[in-house]
């Protein structure tokens, strides 16, 4: 009487298969839920037993099962409405000076100079600082061969008073048979602690009568949050 032998899987096989199931277990477990987060059960509709299917590998539910699914995220709620509004809190200090202000006058036409200081321009401005530059154009109307040189002095004020005044002379040579001029450049800074109106104005210093003349005057005064120096 011959035994049969029983054939034992060889320890290759035992760990290949060991793996394939490793594999596979790990396949399913990735499947749950599914890339769109959806988890597959199937219900019993006698005992009430849920399970959860990997329909990524084909299971499906049996006859005396009922199909339930579900998402592991559910979809946004809608916005809810907005809250009261908060009552209005105190004031905070007060922010830096803005952007500078500038103010320019100007004015082209001639006027006669005589020993009395004449008004040529006036620019009001309000309280505040400022870098101020301004000019004036001095003419010698002397047109004869030999005739005296001309002089004027300008200078600019506040009405009613400005404590640092701009002020500038010119001496105006006479040309033969034309007439000669300068211009007369004023600069400077103020401080103006209430609105004011500057008056640049103009002086014949020479004897000549009316040989001396202002024009093409021009105030420009740009608003500074300060003046460093002053």
């Amino acid at each position: 009487m011959r035994r049969s032998r029983a054939h034992l899987p060889s320890p290759a096989l035992v760990l290949a298969s060991v793996a394939l199931a490793v594999a596979l277990g790990g396949a399913a477990w990735a499947a749950i839920p599914t890339a769109e987060g959806v988890i597959h059960g199937c219900y019993n509709k006698r005992s009430g037993q849920l399970r959860v299917i990997n329909t990524a590998a084909h299971a499906r539910c049996g006859r005396k099962e009922a199909e339930l699914n579900w998402e592991e995220f559910g979809p946004p709620g809608p916005r809810g409405g907005g809250g009261a509004r908060g009552a209005t809190g105190p004031a905070g200090p007060t922010g830096p000076q803005g952007p500078s202000n500038a103010y320019a006058a100007s004015q082209s036409g001639s006027l006669a100079l005589s020993g009395t200081a004449k008004s040529v321009l006036s620019s009001s401005l309000p309280a505040g600082k400022y870098v101020l530059s301004a000019s004036v154009k001095i003419t010698n109307t002397n047109e004869g061969a030999g005739e005296p040189s001309e002089q004027a002095t300008c200078a600019i004020k506040a009405v009613p008073a400005l404590s640092s005044t701009p002020e500038a002379s010119a001496t105006v040579p006479s040309v033969n048979r034309s007439e000669a001029s300068e211009t007369v450049p004023l600069d400077g800074t103020l401080s103006l602690s209430a609105p004011e109106t500057l008056e640049l104005s103009c002086m014949q210093v020479s004897s000549a009568p009316d040989a001396t003349t202002a024009s093409q005057a021009q105030i420009d005064a740009v608003q500074v949050a300060d003046l460093e120096g002053s």
